[in-house]
């Protein structure tokens, strides 16, 4: 069996795409096939429908399926699940459908990939350098500079990037963190611990590819700073 959509309803999903801000030249139409079974026989049916798939992407799609008279579909991504499936009735509900899918998909598309990004432009010490930190009890003079150059990185932060005053109550939470921190560990522990609390600020403040190398410059030209208190 094959079903097949109207030009109108082709149409409708043209519309559908370019209300969500999507390009349809982006996308490309294919069949898929789908399994209808008529329940009152018993019989399971493979069919051929129309599906659209963005051309970049092809694991997105919507597929328009057709159940007796009543429209349905699956499609990828789903509104809170990869795949997702729906028996809808009317062909208005199914444009709605297209229509939430088409803004899922929006944002999965510009949606940066924040684990990556982190593993990316992931803040490092070099062996040569952690090796010659000095393992032992940061002293008061150096945590007292610590605070202050802290302090005054939160400023830089803040000033870059123009936080929230949520952001920017964070970033500040997570620094005093760091400059209590001082007061406590060792030298060697303070830096690794640094470079943990620094990717937790990245990931908070979901900055974009570009920004997050910005930031992983500037935490390092901080860090760079301390080398003179880090050493033997």
């Amino acid at each position: 069996m094959r079903h097949k959509l109207l030009k109108t309803q082709y149409n409708d999903v043209f519309g559908t795409l370019k209300d969500a801000e999507l390009n349809p030249a982006d996308f490309e139409w294919g069949e898929g096939n789908y399994r209808s079974k008529e329940y009152r026989r018993g019989i399971s049916t493979l069919t051929t429908c129309p599906i659209l798939k963005h051309k970049d992407k092809q694991d997105y799609y919507f597929q328009f399926e057709l159940i007796g008279n009543e429209h349905s579909y699956t499609c990828c991504p789903g509104t809170e699940t990869i795949q997702e499936h729906d028996l809808v009735g009317s062909w208005q509900k199914q444009v709605s459908a297209v229509s939430r899918w088409s803004r899922r998909l929006k944002k999965e598309i510009e949606s940066p990939n924040l684990w990556l990004e982190m593993g990316k432009y992931q803040l490092a010490i070099s062996s040569d350098i952690t090796n010659n930190i000095k393992d032992e009890a940061i002293s008061w003079k150096d945590a007292e500079e610590i605070a202050e150059k802290l302090n005054l990185l939160g400023d830089e932060i803040d000033k870059i990037y123009s936080l929230t005053s949520e952001q920017d109550d964070f970033v500040r939470d997570k620094l005093n963190y760091l400059a209590n921190a001082a007061k406590k560990f060792t030298y060697k522990d303070w830096v690794f611990l640094s470079l943990g609390v620094f990717q937790i600020v990245a990931w908070r403040l979901t900055l974009t590819p570009e920004q997050m190398k910005q930031l992983g410059n500037l935490i390092k030209t901080f860090l760079d700073g301390f080398i003179h208190l880090l050493g033997n």
